[in-house]
């Protein structure tokens, strides 16, 4: 069976990076894998991304425009 656990950081939720971040540490240990659609880089997501795999988990990138901001880490 297949589980899904989404995160979601909107323009209103208070900046506590910390919490943030030890909670997606923590997701992506629990998960097979991280599947993330924007990061920028420098990002929560692309800190989760690097724990997955330090924690042999698969990682999939759903890459955004080029010219977005959010999207630049994974379009390269």
């Amino acid at each position: 069976m297949a589980s899904l656990h989404s995160t979601c950081v909107t323009p209103t939720t208070q900046d506590n990076s910390l919490k943030l971040s030890r909670r997606n540490r923590v997701i992506s240990g629990l998960r097979h894998g991280v599947l993330v659609a924007e990061a920028a880089f420098n990002s929560g997501a692309m800190l989760t991304i690097n724990w997955a795999l330090e924690q042999d988990r698969d990682v999939i990138a759903v890459p955004g425009s080029s010219l977005n901001e959010k999207s630049k880490a994974l379009t390269g």
